[in-house]
């Protein structure tokens, strides 16, 4: 009777011990910061600032955030976040509707703290120099049929490691006044993701300072690099990988390709189809490119994948 009595104590004892634990880990949780996001960059940008002190969401996570829609359940996350991080609202146009119902200080616009630019006008024709005697009514249409893109920014700023350096400079500055009290943990977290970044850009400067190559490339994602490192790339789609290129369009890279290029930089998920037919029937050659519009694979993150992609426009551009 004396053992059964010690057992039942004893029972009595783990279980309450264990009713404890899980009591502490739950405050824990409720503790923790929510904050919610819409694509991978960020969410990455955000772990590498806050990783142990907040719940980061990445609500589109393998959907292409061009064409994500949240569903009723993502709403309810954003109204209950301490913070839900956007882009922009050509990106994410379902933004629109939802501000007026958030407060100011729960909503952080990447837009309105780094300067997006305008993407560039592209015509693939542009290379080409013995066009001089098309008039200039013909070349402003031609113009016109090959701008894909329908907007006014170009929202790719995350792969500029400058951009995305600026974009972690602000954003440590917002998550210091939202938690104050662990704002040496941030500035800690942004100055070792600085130095990463830093060395990135400075990878990118020195190994694509001299490019002798032009390039195909699945959809017009890499303005930013382009323009910073005077790379020269013919996107087959828009700004929008949604974008799909006309016949017309198809037909003239098709020939021009046979001309002056010997890679296309295929994305998967993209216009991938677009860029293989182009590929098999131009005889050029294919690589990868990842421009990080949905979630990355578990062995890989944004560095990896910017270190890979500098790889293949190093190969595909001829860069010495």
């Amino acid at each position: 009777m004396k053992n059964i009595l010690l057992s039942f104590i004893f029972i009595l004892s783990l279980t309450a011990f264990s009713a404890c634990e899980k009591a502490i880990e739950t405050t824990e949780e409720n503790t923790k910061l929510k904050i919610i996001t819409t694509f991978y960059p960020l969410e990455f940008l955000l772990n590498e600032l806050w990783w142990e002190k907040a719940e980061i969401v990445n609500l589109s996570w393998n959907q292409w955030v061009h064409s994500y829609s949240p569903s009723p359940q993502d709403l309810v996350k954003i109204h209950n976040s301490d913070l839900f991080v956007f882009v922009w609202e050509s990106l994410e146009p379902w933004v629109e509707d939802l501000e007026a119902s958030l407060t100011w200080n729960q909503t952080f616009e990447v837009s309105s703290e780094i300067q997006l630019e305008k993407p560039q006008e592209r015509s693939h024709e542009e290379h080409e120099k013995d066009h001089e005697e098309s008039s200039e009514e013909n070349h402003e249409a031609d113009k016109d049929e090959h701008h894909h893109d329908h907007w006014d920014l170009d929202p790719h700023f995350w792969l500029s490691p400058v951009l995305m350096k600026e974009l972690a400079e602000k954003t440590e500055a917002r998550l210091s006044v939202l938690d104050s009290e662990n704002s040496e943990f941030y500035k800690n977290n942004l100055e070792i993701l600085s130095v990463k970044l830093d060395n990135l850009e400075n990878s990118y400067k020195s190994d694509l300072k001299k490019c002798e190559n032009e390039a195909l490339i699945s959809h017009d994602a890499f303005g930013y690099i382009e323009r910073a490192y005077s790379l020269r790339l013919h996107p087959i789609s828009g700004l929008s990988h949604k974008d799909e290129p006309s016949a017309k369009i198809l037909a003239e890279l098709k020939e021009e390709a046979k001309e002056w290029v010997e890679y296309v930089l295929v994305e998967e998920w993209n216009v991938e189809d677009f860029a293989k037919v182009l590929a098999s029937e131009t005889w050029i050659k294919t690589l990868k490119i990842n421009p990080m519009g949905k979630w990355v694979s578990d062995w890989d993150n944004y560095f990896s994948v910017m270190r890979e992609n500098l790889e293949n426009f190093k190969i595909s551009l001829n860069c010495n």
